[in-house]
């Protein structure tokens, strides 16, 4: 099995340059795993598993829906019951592996960084004085830059504000509503572009698969950036996985291809 994902890997590094889906690809061969382990469980269970579920999850969103959750329906409550309870028994099957991956992940995203040509642009701007700074919740682009040399012209690095502490005390953002949210990581780019030489910023907040089913709402991200004065915005995506690997991959590229917007890097999509 890793022989083949390894060769995998080994092809869409040298394919790879931000135009198609990575993560999916990559993680194809876990996620149809997961699936089947899903499928078992529900077999297991007789005929009318799944509208079980559905009844009993149908009450927890009526119940959290009153109160704002970011759940779109109960399907998708049960659904994320359900990968709750697969995902110990597939981390005892393929979590060695999963690690792996995420190392081949952030080794093929590294080398499009420098093919595709975003880094060139990147100490390009940095040389002019126009530099990147990053606000991440983990560690997802950081140790990208890292692997190449020359990013100082650049690269002015990262944050990671994962507690109250450190993100309110000492960075001194401006506290939103709600501390996963679109306007956290509004408020976390404009709290960098007071720096001066800060001209291209990127933040992001997220929420990922845990132990338990949060009334709140399933893994997603919020994404901003924000380019000289241009109007600082964000993007939420939902990431439907229970796999954490999975979810941190797929931020990394999300992260990776909004750079590619931020510096107006485009490629041609390989047939």
């Amino acid at each position: 099995m890793l022989s083949t994902i390894i060769k995998n890997a080994e092809r869409l590094a040298r394919d790879y340059s931000g135009d198609s889906d990575l993560t999916a690809e990559l993680y194809l061969h876990f996620t149809q795993k997961f699936a089947e382990l899903t499928q078992e469980k529900l077999e297991q269970e007789g005929t009318d598993s799944w509208e079980k579920r559905i009844v009993l999850a149908q009450q927890d969103y009526q119940r959290w829906d009153s109160r704002g959750t970011a759940w779109k329906n109960a399907e998708a409550i049960a659904k994320a019951r359900l990968g709750l309870e697969i995902t110990p028994y597939f981390y005892k099957q393929y979590k060695p592996a999963l690690i792996l991956i995420d190392g081949l992940h952030q080794g093929i995203i590294s080398n499009a960084l420098e093919t595709n040509g975003l880094l060139e642009k990147m100490k390009s701007e940095g040389n002019s004085g126009r530099k990147l700074v990053i606000d991440e919740l983990s560690p997802y682009l950081s140790p990208i830059f890292k692997e190449h040399d020359g990013i100082s012209c650049f690269y002015m690095g990262s944050t990671h504000p994962y507690g109250y502490e450190i993100r309110f005390k000492l960075l001194g953002q401006i506290k939103a509503e709600k501390t996963v949210s679109g306007d956290q990581v509004v408020n976390s780019v404009m709290n960098l572009k007071q720096i001066p030489e800060a001209y291209y910023v990127l933040s992001e907040t997220s929420a990922g698969p845990t132990n338990k089913i949060p009334a709140s709402g399933g893994p997603r991200t919020f994404i901003s950036s924000g380019v000289g004065k241009e109007r600082i915005g964000y993007i939420e995506y939902s990431i439907d996985t229970s796999i954490r690997q999975f979810f941190n991959a797929s931020i990394r590229e999300l992260l990776f291809k909004t750079l590619m917007e931020m510096y107006e890097i485009t490629t041609e999509i390989k047939t």
